[in-house]
């Protein structure tokens, strides 16, 4: 009897090895498929860089650095906020210009972790703009924008889908930091002198406004990357985006 005990111990003991070796197996690959796509991923938005720069066909990246665009139409209705208008001679450097920082994708749970950071985000435009917050705060107003941003930082996990076919669900974890903010305007409220004064004011207290109201930042932030960037994997499978990693 004691024999048999035994001998169903070590059947046990075995069994449980066994299955221990392919738990340990199954983690190990886990891993590694994590490791190498996270290894792609920074790979990837370094010569992403590069591309924003020249433009890629074949990826369908368009040149972004410098931006430029001769009249874009604005037509934004975002919670409290109506905003119709402009913006024409659209020139923007620095775009491609990032730190890459945090970067990491949970295969399994469909979780891409992205951090970025840019050292200076400068650009110039003319615009035309009749706009409305909380149906009590009016602005309007024809002129020139200048701008230069410093240290612009943002870190999300990015949760998509759990299925074949890519797309965006929400952000969590979002965060959003303005190191400084130059801000020059000028036609605001068809008021130079005005529009001086908004200028000085808005380039002190952004910054730090983005910091005391991270929550309504980052909601609006979460909107347009899910919004903007289901435009950029639409009809998209998981395998067509590894591949197009490398």
């Amino acid at each position: 009897m004691r024999a048999v005990s035994c001998l169903l111990l070590l059947v046990a003991v075995a069994h449980l090895s066994e299955a221990s070796i392919y738990d340990i197996r199954a983690d190990v690959e886990r891993y590694a498929v994590t490791r190498t796509m996270a290894s792609k991923l920074r790979v990837f938005l370094e010569a992403l860089k590069g591309y924003m720069q020249t433009g890629n066909d074949e990826l369908g990246i368009p040149k972004m650095d410098p931006f430029e665009t001769k009249f874009q139409k604005i037509d934004l209705k975002k919670r409290d906020l109506v905003l119709k208008g402009n913006v024409s001679e659209v020139h923007v450097e620095g775009l491609s210009n990032y730190k890459v920082g945090d970067v990491d994708f949970r295969i399994g749970q469909k979780n891409l972790t992205i951090g970025l950071k840019w050292p200076r985000i400068n650009g110039t435009t003319k615009y035309s703009v009749d706009a409305t917050y909380s149906e009590k705060v009016s602005i309007y107003g024809t002129g020139d924008v200048s701008f230069d941003i410093r240290d612009l930082e943002f870190y999300s996990q990015i949760q998509f889908q759990k299925s074949k076919a890519v797309k965006i669900v929400g952000l969590i974890k979002t965060r959003v930091k303005l190191g400084a903010l130059k801000l020059n305007l000028t036609g605001l409220f068809n008021d130079d002198e005005l529009s001086g004064l908004v200028s000085e004011a808005l380039s002190d207290v952004l910054p730090e406004t983005i910091d005391e109201y991270q929550a309504e930042t980052v909601a609006l932030v979460n909107e347009l990357v899910v919004e903007e960037g289901n435009k950029l994997v639409v009809g998209s499978t998981w395998t067509e985006i590894i591949s197009k990693l490398g």
